[in-house]
């Protein structure tokens, strides 16, 4: 099981017992859950559903909008950061198994980083990679394909059986219209249906051919090894600082990149397509760098802002502290201030009431940089690719629909003009119309009007 808890923290403890603001020991805590000391998943859940639900929510265009979005988000946003590690141990079980027994094939080796893993049990690493890989290749499997499209196809559904609407453009209030059909022809629910089937096959063939590759992977050519190697390099779980099968940024990606398919499929009409294409691959982008290269560029533009919280590398490169390695920093100035150098800093219950009250605002400084570090990319991530691509992708659509469904202006009748032109040649009168003879064959004649006597005015002498 994951190692997550939520005990207070080192600096939390300090500023607690200095009696510091509640403000301080909030932050605190909040540094504290976003580096992965005591809550990791509850941290990152909290950051990336605000990213990606809350400037929805905020500028939803309707109230089934509003309850899809929110049906949405949270339910992805908790398969990618709690089942991992709440189905990790039950997928490591379940393929240690498969794999079959053999010496010094400890269960424990599938929570060892593969680096650690080449280094102190080289000869384990042909028998573990695949198994590995196998758990890898179930948990995308299982969230970015079966998970996904539950929830994509599930919202789908729902909104057509409870709000009777089966086209995007009704449910964000584009159209006004309502489904024409009973819920069960509607085109949308048999798509949703049909496609849910055909997911769940071929999730079941995925789980199969995992359980192949855990059984059998250890028999492959050299050369398919390597590739597992190295898949599982890049897409392993992060079993950093004692972790159990939490999310790591390549598994994320490959989860990320696997939704795509259900989510285009699942746009009800070429809006929500076209507003999925628009926002999704920025949100997941900036989920996965966006965040840690801003952090990067405001040390870099700003190193004055974060010197309280920054050392030098052993390469010579600028480097930000952990809160627990401040607030160890915080109680050493501290106890060499108050005369008492050889005091413990990771004792905090044994620190005496002036060493406390010194250290605890020691510790305010670095932790106000501490919190513009970690806060600010998630504020930028709310406002500028939340909320920013939601209202650009908004205005697309209606723009396109405004454009397609309005109907063009009638043309007014033109009329002539009621006064009489001037002729070519103002001296020249108009000859008269003359009517034609009959000849004696009953034929009009063309000289009719030239006959002796009846010349017009102008020829006559």
């Amino acid at each position: 099981m994951s190692n997550v808890t939520f005990k207070g923290s080192p600096a939390t403890e300090l500023l607690r017992r200095a009696k510091a603001p509640g403000a301080y020991r909030a932050l605190a805590q909040v540094i504290t859950h976003q580096e992965g000391q005591g809550g990791g998943p509850m941290m990152k859940f909290a950051q990336d559903t605000g990213v990606a639900w809350l400037p929805k929510a905020l500028i939803s265009r309707s109230k089934i909008e509003g309850i899809e979005t929110t049906f949405l988000e949270f339910l992805e946003s908790g398969m990618a950061y709690f089942l991992p590690f709440l189905g990790g141990p039950v997928l490591g079980k379940l393929f240690h198994s498969v794999a079959g027994k053999h010496a010094g094939f400890d269960p424990k080796l599938l929570t060892t980083p593969l680096a650690e893993l080449e280094k102190h049990h080289a000869e384990m690493v042909d028998r573990v990679v695949p198994v590995k890989a196998a758990i890898i290749l179930a948990t995308i499997a299982g969230i970015g394909l079966l998970g996904e499209s539950l929830v994509n196809y599930g919202k789908n559904l729902m909104t057509a059986h409870f709000f009777r609407k089966d086209k995007f453009s009704d449910v964000v209030n584009l159209s006004q219209g309502h489904m024409q059909c009973s819920v069960e022809n509607s085109p949308q629910v048999q798509k949703s249906r049909r496609r849910l089937k055909q997911v769940l096959l071929a999730f079941a063939g995925l789980l199969g051919g995992s359980m192949a590759l855990a059984r059998f992977g250890h028999a492959l050519p050299s050369s398919a090894k390597s590739m597992l190697r190295e898949g599982v390099r890049r897409f392993d779980f992060d079993f950093s600082k004692g972790r159990q099968y939490s999310i790591g940024r390549g598994l994320l990606g490959g989860i990320m990149l696997t939704s795509l398919v259900p989510y285009l499929d699942s746009a009800r009409d070429k809006y929500e397509r076209m507003e999925t294409l628009c926002r999704l691959p920025v949100v997941f982008l900036y989920i996965l760098f966006g965040q840690e290269l801003l952090q990067k560029r405001m040390q870099k533009s700003l190193p004055n802002l974060f010197k309280s919280i920054t050392r030098q590398s052993p390469q010579g490169k600028p480097q930000i502290l952990e809160l627990q390695e401040l607030t160890r920093q915080a109680v050493r100035q501290a106890a060499r201030e108050c005369g008492k150098p050889d005091l413990n800093p990771d004792n905090l219950a044994g620190l005496p009431a002036d060493v406390a009250m010194k250290a605890a605002r020691n510790l305010q400084e670095p932790l106000k940089a501490k919190a513009l570090h970690v806060l600010a990319p998630l504020g930028v991530g709310i406002l500028g690719t939340g909320l920013g691509l939601g209202l650009i992708s908004r205005f697309i659509s209606a723009y396109r629909y405004r454009n397609e469904h309005e109907q063009p202006a009638t043309a007014q009748p033109t009329y002539a003009a009621t006064q009489p032109q001037m002729p070519m040649n103002p001296i020249a009168q108009p000859m008269p119309s003359m009517p034609m003879a009959q000849s004696k064959a009953g034929v009009a004649s063309p000289f009719q009007g030239f006959q002796k006597g009846n010349y017009p005015p102008r020829f006559q002498v």
